[in-house]
């Protein structure tokens, strides 16, 4: 009856809002709502106005552009950009290896629970793209880096918002954003507050069939799962800023976050009436996994001054804290015997600051100089506890509970923009780290040192006065450390699988392992080339294609193997983090922007195409081929991308396609997974009731699909084939600028 009841309302509510659009249609086309011509990319020296633009080898997505958007999430804008490109899972990423895609908030890694995709585009001033790594954003980006830059406070802003509805019972959202700024026009004084809601609810079913010994036939057991899943955000941005004299500026920031999200499967297997002894799993088993933040904060300070010889000194500080909770749990029932339960905890508490200094726009002759000085600190105290029902585990007597790692960064870099001619400008840098890095896990102590030196080496031509094609060519070195969480050795007890002793620990699955870290882990390197073309074919229409190559060393990858271990008297399923040793991934991007009335006069001005052809491929020098890439990357997939705007009328029509087809992936272990062909479709129409005003009606995840991921486990004689249902989707979207 309660889904009945929410069905009604929202077949009610798309009544009203339906009425309410075709009601509002003649005034709406009184006001003159024309159409917005396809966004120019703009390559030049210096930030266009608002547009998509080259700058100094960054690719800038500006205020205009997002202005007119007309969706609730900054991803959903990249979904839309050929620059990036987008892995089967839905993952965000550059070069087709979203694992390696540095995110940063305002230039710094975002506070815990703040997902900088996830703001919309109405509290956002610009979204930097940047291939490879670039000394004045760290050294962390082996693909690259997506800079989210927050609006500044230029101008009062009495209120801006956005609301989103996702309607089907089976996947329910409800998000809400909105922002506001005062400033005092005689003392410059401002006050921002920007506050961002969402709540998500999904459901999910799934099968699952196993075989055992021959791989063919019929399978040994088969299972079926229902998942739950909920997600809940709030974040709070209070910014106020000072005008310290005509030039001297002064802000000071501060970020609240709480952030719940979790997940319950209930899974019931029963076995095949010939094949049923082959295999021994749970009868019925429930699994759970919930993450919470709250309350976590994040203060920053930013001051800047300029100088008398050019350019700006800036400061930034930055203190952030927060507390998370992780909490796995599970049931299983293994026929008439008694029912076996499982909580794993692990907390944290992460305390980081940083404080930096740079000298920026420092001009000397046709050099353009940034230096910086940064430090950083961070400590972060893990707690882990194993509980069998209401008992303790032996796990806590076997590993100790609690872990501190603390990290202290000293680091200096220099940039060099250097304009050699009217067509031809380089950028150079150099960025040093030293880092220590401690870890006591009980009486178990280690120290490291590394010091790391990143160079990078960007040359970009533009030839004409008109600067209508870019070409850069870029030469840059990369890390990726690996995370606090990937060194501790404590493992985690796969929930459905428990253990009551060492003695009473049977074997766990392949596809529900135990997971443990590894201490001894080491950071990955990188040495990337990039070369892009960027270029205006005609005025409103252009193309871009992008080469890149990626040298990856000490590559860690997750790998599931059977081991003996030491909290069971039998060989357990466990994934580990290992130093896998060299990799080479290989990328080609291919993007398009047309608008057909720049060939064909006849074609209506408002018909926009937009297009992107992603290939991506590597190979894992210690992974027996063919199928040794990179994990989550997706060797090939294509985005189509359809914009028209109805004559007389203030509806915008969209169409979005998608395209990811099938694959081969196989791990370290000799694991050969095969993944099914993935196709989705959105339609949406939006209604400008004026040019600040907008509502719009999406369908996305058409027509549905039944997805499908077999494994393979050759050495042990196991197969798995998954299957799920991808469903439709609607969503209703409004927005309110000033």
């Amino acid at each position: 009856m309660a889904a009945q009841a929410v069905g009604l309302k929202l077949r009610l509510g798309l009544a009203l809002v339906w009425a309410a659009t075709l009601t509002s249609a003649t005034a709406c086309a009184a006001q003159e709502v024309q159409p917005q011509p396809l966004d120019k990319v703009e390559i030049t020296g210096q930030a266009a106005n608002g547009e998509r633009s080259v700058v100094a080898g960054k690719l800038i997505l500006g205020r205009g552009l997002l202005a007119r958007s007309t969706v609730a999430t900054v991803r959903e804008v990249l979904l839309r950009d050929p620059a990036v490109s987008v892995s089967a899972n839905g993952r965000i990423g550059l070069l087709g290896l979203p694992g390696y895609t540095e995110v940063l908030l305002d230039g710094e890694p975002p506070p815990l629970g703040l997902n900088p995709l996830s703001l919309p585009p109405a509290q956002v001033e610009r979204i930097e793209i940047i291939r490879g790594t670039s000394v004045d954003t760290g050294l962390g980006a082996i693909a690259g880096t997506i800079n989210v830059v927050r609006r500044s406070q230029r101008r009062a802003l009495p209120l801006d918002w956005s609301a989103e509805l996702g309607a089907p019972a089976y996947n329910q959202s409800a998000r809400v954003s909105g922002q506001t700024v005062w400033k005092d026009a005689d003392t410059g004084r401002s006050l921002s507050l920007a506050a961002n809601g969402l709540r998500s609810r999904t459901v999910e079913r799934s099968a699952l069939q196993e075989w055992a010994g021959e791989l063919g036939g019929a399978p040994a057991w088969r299972s079926t799962s229902r998942s739950q899943g909920h997600h809940d955000n709030l974040n709070l941005s209070l910014r106020t800023g000072f005008q310290l004299d005509e030039e001297e500026t002064l802000q000071l920031s501060t970020d609240l976050l709480s952030a719940d999200v979790g997940n319950s499967t209930h899974t019931l297997g029963m076995p095949d009436s010939n094949l049923g002894a082959a295999l021994v799993r749970p009868s019925e088993s429930v699994s759970r996994w919930r993450w919470r933040t709250s309350p976590s904060f994040s203060q920053s300070l930013d001051w800047e001054r300029p100088t008398e010889q050019g350019g700006v000194w800036a400061l930034r500080a930055v203190l952030t804290r927060d507390h998370s909770l992780l909490e796995t749990s599970g049931v299983a029932r293994w026929g008439t015997e008694p029912e076996q339960a499982l909580t794993n905890k692990e907390r944290n508490r992460r305390t980081h600051a940083s404080l930096r200094l740079v000298r920026r726009g420092w001009e000397l002759g046709d050099h353009k100089l940034q230096t910086g000085l940064e430090a950083q600190h961070e400590r972060k105290r893990q707690h882990l506890t194993t509980a069998d029902g209401l008992d303790a585990s032996f796990i806590d007597r076997l590993f100790s509970p609690t872990a501190t790692a603390r990290s202290q960064d000293l680091g200096a870099w220099l940039q060099d923009d250097w304009t050699v001619n009217e067509d031809l400008s380089l950028k150079l840098g150099l960025r040093g780290v030293n880092r220590l890095n401690r870890l006591d896990e009980g009486a178990a102590q280690s120290k490291a040192q590394l010091r790391l030196l990143a160079p990078s080496l960007s040359v970009t031509w533009m030839p004409g006065e008109e600067g209508n094609h870019a070409l850069t060519l870029s030469l840059s070195r990369g890390y990726k450390l690996p995370p606090a969480q990937q060194l501790n050795a404590r493992p985690r007890l796969d929930p459905t699988t428990p253990c009551q002793s060492r003695e009473a620990c049977g074997g766990s699955r392949p596809q529900a392992p135990d997971r443990a870290g590894n201490p001894a882990l080491q950071p990955e390197r990188s040495w990337g080339l990039d070369l892009t073309l960027e270029s205006n074919v005609r005025e409103h229409s252009a193309v871009s294609l992008g080469l890149a190559v990626r040298w990856i060393d000490q590559l860690i990858g997750d790998v599931t193997r059977l081991e003996s271990v030491l909290w069971s008297t039998e060989q357990r399923w466990v994934t580990r983090p290992v130093n896998l040793g060299r990799a080479r991934s290989h990328a080609v991007n291919v993007g398009v922007s047309l608008v057909p009335r720049d060939w064909w006069a006849e074609v209506p001005k408002s018909l926009e195409l937009t297009g992107a052809l992603n290939w991506a491929g590597s190979t894992v020098a210690t992974v027996p081929g063919p199928y040794n890439r990179l994990p989550d990357q997706t060797p090939f997939s294509a985005r189509l991308s359809t914009k028209y705007v109805a004559q007389g009328m203030p509806l915008e029509w969209r169409i979005d396609g998608l395209l990811h087809p099938s694959n081969w992936w196989q791990d370290a272990a000799g694991m050969l997974r095969h993944v099914s062909v993935k196709r989705a479709w959105s339609l949406s129409g939006t209604w400008s009731f004026s040019l600040k005003q907008q509502l719009a009606l999406k369908a996305s995840s058409l027509p549905g699909q039944t997805l499908r991921t077999d494994s393979y486990w050759p050495s042990d004689g196991l197969r798995t084939l998954e299957e799920s249902r991808m469903r439709p989707e609607i969503s209703i979207f409004w927005s309110s600028r000033q």
